[in-house]
């Protein structure tokens, strides 16, 4: 080509120097070249800053940081980075000379905003770089404003505040929170607005620390504090009391302040006083006392109770003696009650102190059988000092009791009370006639005890029925039986009221049951009771039911007679042993002179064999009597069983041992074995 002007473009990059050289050529080779450096202009940056962060930096201030374009999109020398941010803020935009780290502040707590970043070179504006912020908030730099606290009562306090400076709030104030030193009941509180608050439960007569701090979703703020006090108001009780008896006419008081003052205690006021009246009454500044001049055996109170300028509070006081000693007068309005037949309560009115000259410890009841068969037995029951009453159990049902109480102190016990009476539950005798027995001679002797507890119980069972009341079966008592003819035989026993019933509303209850002409069932026997038989007995000797007035069969008269001659025949034979192998011995028993044999102090064997009846052993007999006085002797002769046990015979036969009286002592049979005779336990 031929010399001239060319355009080369799109080969080469702004701001980079070129250097060109040109040379001609023919065929026979190229000539020298013409050099010329060259550089290309500036163009505008073709790439955006990089690495472009914001960071909060405090309070309505982001932190700001990023690094030039890379190399090659500079197009120049970078003159400046132009930092934009929407929506506006004061002081933007702002252009730096050079990348780096920048703090911008003025930006609105809890707004978002869009911010922007280019370079620049002296041909243009690159490419910017964009990210969005939120200005975060932070806790209140500044505390609440007009603090103060004012007295609104004895345990009232007005607290009232304002918000901290609009520009130092650094965020929406979610509430304030009020605390005070010392505690109060309803503090720490935290409330949702500025303003006058009124709050209760502080202490009376009490200076209060007390502070408040706002604070935002961030965080509490500083603090602002104040001192403010509640009125005075009467003190709380003393503490720790304590009253010693120095000597028998000296007392020593000592005592603790208040725990709640409730103001400044100016002085204590302390009273000794007796059941009579006030006995000493002074004011004191220490907390202690001595009073001097005073008599034993009397009950002194002291009290004592602090004063400010509100008044005196409560007294706290402490009863006690110089010396104690014995009550000298019993426990009053002693009563007692029969619960039933086997407990008692026994009540009495507590002395005071005063009356026992003492501090009661305890109270002492003692009690015994009213008329006893035995040596004297008296019972103890002891109780707390607080205790006005006890229930005493175990009791016969048959037997009335004495009782006195007495009270004692650490000085001894005192007086006895005068002796009440406990009676017996009231009772009545009542008999039974049952038929449709065989042989009342021979069923009579078998089993009596089971026969007459199955008898016993069947009574019972009916009367709760027909009274709709409860009646123990040990409320039936003395029972026994007795033949009237072959055919019938009598049940008599006694019967105890309950604590529902008496003995005369038992007893017309049991005339109903029998005018049913009931039957029941004894020892696999069905047995009638006779309605016509008046149950009502005034005394153990009263005459059985009449009897019946048409005759029995001759079947049954000939077997009682054969039944009651082999019954004859075996106790003849037995008296006659029983008097043979033993000489008698007499004893005095309760002013009945008792001849019995010393057989029955031993466990001596006595087989009788008659005809029609099987052969009996009269078993291992009870010992009787240590001496011949009768000190020792248990005076209770009553209801015992003979034991007898079969020896090769078909069945046993025993009866019942009822008491023996001198008038008898010679008469050991009567109608069946053992019928009168005296065995004593």
């Amino acid at each position: 080509p031929s010399a001239g002007t060319y355009t080369v473009d799109g080969v080469y990059r702004p701001a980079t120097q070129y250097n060109c050289s040109v040379f001609a050529s023919n065929s026979a080779g190229d000539g020298p070249p013409a050099y010329e450096v060259q550089t290309t202009p500036e163009d505008a940056p073709s790439g955006p800053p990089l690495n472009f962060a914001i960071t909060p930096a405090g309070p309505r201030t982001l932190e700001f940081s990023w690094s030039p374009p890379a190399e090659s999109d500079r197009n120049g020398i970078i003159i400046g980075y132009t930092l934009i941010c929407q929506p506006d803020v004061e002081g933007l935009p702002v252009t730096f000379s050079d990348a780096g780290t920048y703090t911008l502040d003025g930006f609105v707590i809890a707004s978002q905003y869009n911010c922007s970043l280019f370079a620049s070179t002296s041909a243009g504006d690159g490419p910017a770089v964009t990210q969005d912020v939120i200005a975060p908030e932070y806790a209140p730099s500044s505390p609440p404003l007009d603090f103060t606290i004012e007295a609104a009562g004895t345990t009232v306090l007005e607290f009232s505040w304002s918000p901290p400076a609009e520009e130092e709030r650094n965020g929406v104030i979610t509430g304030y929170t009020l605390s005070c030193q010392p505690p109060a009941d309803q503090l720490p509180a935290v409330f949702s607005d500025a303003g006058e608050y009124i709050l209760d439960g502080f202490i009376a007569g009490t200076e209060y620390n007390c502070s408040v701090v706002a604070s935002t979703s961030v965080g509490s703020g500083p603090l602002t504090s104040t001192m403010g006090s509640t009125e005075d108001d009467i003190p709380g009780e003393v503490r720790a009391l304590n009253v010693t008896a120095v000597a028998d006419t000296t007392l020593y008081a000592s005592w603790s302040e208040p725990l709640i003052t409730n103001g400044i205690i100016l002085f204590y006021n302390v009273i000794v006083e007796t059941t009579t009246g006030t006995v000493d009454n002074r004011s004191v500044n220490s907390l202690d006392i001595t009073f001097n001049s005073l008599s034993p055996y009397v009950p002194y109170t002291v009290s004592v109770s602090a004063s400010t300028p509100a008044g005196a509070g409560q007294s706290r006081q402490r009863t006690i003696f110089t010396r104690e000693g014995a009550p000298n007068i019993p426990p009053k309005n002693v009563a007692t009650v029969r619960l039933n037949g086997t407990h008692m309560n026994v009540t009495w009115d507590r002395l005071t102190p005063a009356e026992a000259r003492g501090f009661p410890t305890g109270y002492i009841i003692t009690y015994e059988e009213e008329q006893q068969r035995k040596k004297r037995q008296i019972q103890t029951e002891e109780v707390g000092p607080d205790e006005s009453y006890k229930v005493i159990g175990n009791l016969e049902l048959t037997r009335s009791y004495v009782v006195t109480v007495s009270a004692s102190t650490i000085g001894g016990r005192g007086m006895v009370s005068e002796k009440i009476h406990a009676e017996s539950p009231p009772s009545s005798l009542f008999q039974l006639r049952l038929t449709g027995i065989p042989n009342c001679t021979i069923w009579r002797f078998f089993e009596t005890d089971k026969k007459i507890s199955e008898i016993k119980s069947a009574v019972v069972m009916n009367l709760q029925e027909y009274c709709d009341c409860s009646v123990p079966l040990t409320h039936i008592t003395s029972a026994e039986l007795s033949c009237q003819g072959e055919t019938e035989i009598i049940f008599r026993a006694r019967i105890y009221s309950t604590p529902d019933a008496n003995s005369t509303f038992l007893i017309s209850k049991l005339e109903q049951w029998i005018a049913s002409a009931p039957s029941i069932v004894v020892q696999s026997n069905r047995l009638n009771l006779d309605p016509q038989c008046d149950i009502r007995l005034q005394s153990t000797d009263d005459s059985f039911c009449p009897k019946p007035t048409s005759p029995p069969p001759l079947g049954v008269i000939a077997g009682a007679a054969v039944g009651g001659v082999g019954v004859i025949i075996a106790v003849i034979l037995a008296l006659y042993i029983f008097r043979k192998i033993r000489r008698r011995k007499s004893y005095n028993i309760r002013g009945h002179s008792l001849n019995v044999s010393p057989i029955e102090a031993y466990s001596t064997t006595y087989s009788v064999c008659t005809n029609p009846y099987p052969m009996m052993n009269l078993g291992p007999l009870p010992p009787l009597i240590k001496d011949e006085t009768g000190a020792d002797v248990k005076s209770n002769p009553g209801a015992e069983y003979c034991d007898v046990k079969d020896n090769d015979c078909s069945s046993g036969i025993y009866e019942e041992i009822h008491p023996q009286t001198s008038d008898e002592e010679e008469s050991y049979v009567e109608n069946t074995l053992c019928d009168d005779v005296n065995l004593i336990r």
